[in-house]
């Protein structure tokens, strides 16, 4: 069986639980409100993928810190991180999304913000 190498800019969900109370680590959910709110990371930030270039002004402060975006399964989060990292932040696709974390029974928060 064929194992893909990872990007330098991808994360898997069990390496990134690991830094889930890292206070240098920034959790961001690009999916959109309705599904933030059934299902998320804790502490993590929400800026739909789609409100990402109007909002990036919210991530201006936390040029200097690592951040994890997430998705669904890892297809939105990996278009945001390359439009991140194009800006000059340091963005790391989690690999799976949520629907992998959970998987893993990671920690989650339900319900609306």
């Amino acid at each position: 069986m064929f194992f893909r190498k990872p990007r330098l800019d991808e994360i898997d969900v069990n390496n990134a639980k690991q830094l889930l109370d890292n206070p240098d680590i920034v959790w961001l959910d690009v999916r959109e409100i309705i599904e933030h709110n059934q299902l998320r990371i804790p502490n993590s930030t929400l800026i739909p993928m789609g409100l990402l270039p109007l909002r990036e002004s919210e991530l201006r402060d936390v040029l200097d810190k690592e951040i994890i975006v997430y998705c669904r399964t890892g297809s939105r989060s990996y278009h945001a991180t390359r439009w991140l990292n194009d800006r000059g932040y340091n963005a790391k696709n989690m690999v799976g999304g949520i629907m992998q974390w959970s998987r893993f029974d990671h920690p989650t928060i339900q319900g609306a913000v």
